[in-house]
């Protein structure tokens, strides 16, 4: 990702920021575990797998300073031992959203804090979930009142979401 005259990475441990014109390492920053990032005026969303628990967290993009991280035990939003792979990141004005692929667990996070403000479960039978797990490179998308998630049975969900967020 870029962010004014940087080069912003991550690498397995590292957050890392090069100058794109000179190739000076302006930050390597410890960062746990691989997941997904997305970039939104100075910020990155940060999204990694350690263990049993998902760590979301916002980093100063100048800096590469951690602004705020919380801790998602999985278990929550599992019954067993279920993957709980997850789609893309996608932000909005308030929330952080992402859908946790077994299950269907769709879940907005306040943009700020990080907290779980609304999880939306999309309850299915086994053979349906099967059928229908939510493509890892999809993202949900909040729009004109309404939610989508394209399934990996190219089916979309949609949600009307007028009055619940």
């Amino acid at each position: 990702m870029f962010h004014k005259d940087l080069l912003i990475f991550t690498t397995y441990k590292t957050l890392t920021a090069l100058n794109v014109h000179t190739g000076e390492l302006i930050y390597n920053k410890e960062h746990k575990g691989h997941g997904r990032q997305v970039y939104e005026n100075g910020i990155i969303y940060s999204h990694v797998e350690v263990g049993a628990v998902d760590i979301f967290s916002r980093f100063n993009a100048d800096t590469g300073n951690q602004i705020t991280s919380k801790t998602i035990e999985r278990s929550m939003f599992s019954s067993g031992n279920e993957s709980l792979a997850y789609t893309e990141i996608n932000l909005t004005d308030k929330h952080v959203i992402f859908t946790y692929r077994a299950g269907i667990h769709i879940i907005f996070l306040n943009k700020e804090t990080l907290e779980i403000e609304h999880v939306f479960n999309i309850k299915q039978t086994a053979k349906e979930r099967k059928a229908s797990i939510p493509i890892r490179e999809s993202k949900p998308v909040l729009q004109d009142g309404k939610l989508y998630q394209l399934l990996g049975n190219g089916e979309l969900m949609v949600f009307d979401m007028e009055g619940l967020l």
